[in-house]
């Protein structure tokens, strides 16, 4: 008698590039939260070796320090929002500060058409078949 075992199939990612937060804050906005929902519903009950990126930016206005601290606040407000909305798992943050004359050109710096640095969430996973 042979016995089946589920397959497992190729890895899928998912990524959500967002103005998640309110101006100037680490504070999701409304349609941040939102964003992250649909992130977080696309991911299926099946999906197993869970591993999430996430990028905190923040447009270099003020002192570098300052902008470093808000980009590590948002990637930390991205994590603590996912585990919220019930998906953890292995988690890589990444905080960048960008100057806004410097984005567009910056590379793995993704941008706004008027030039604001974007923070994201990629979600990468793999499920189950029969």
């Amino acid at each position: 008698m042979r016995t089946l075992r589920p397959q497992v199939a190729g890895p899928v990612e998912i990524v959500q590039r967002a103005g998640f937060f309110q101006p100037r804050s680490a504070q999701l906005s409304a349609r941040g939260t939102a964003k992250l929902q649909t992130l977080v519903d696309a991911v299926p009950d099946s999906a197993r070796s869970i591993r999430i990126a996430i990028t905190g930016a923040s447009l270099g206005n003020g002192s570098q320090r300052s902008n470093e601290r808000l980009a590590e606040a948002r990637a930390q407000a991205l994590e603590s929002a996912l585990a919220d909305l019930g998906l953890s798992a292995v988690i890589d943050q990444t905080a960048t500060v960008t100057e806004r004359r410097a984005a567009r050109s910056a590379p793995h710096t993704l941008v706004t058409d008027s030039g604001k640095p974007l923070s994201s969430v990629s979600v990468l996973y793999r499920t189950l078949t029969d």
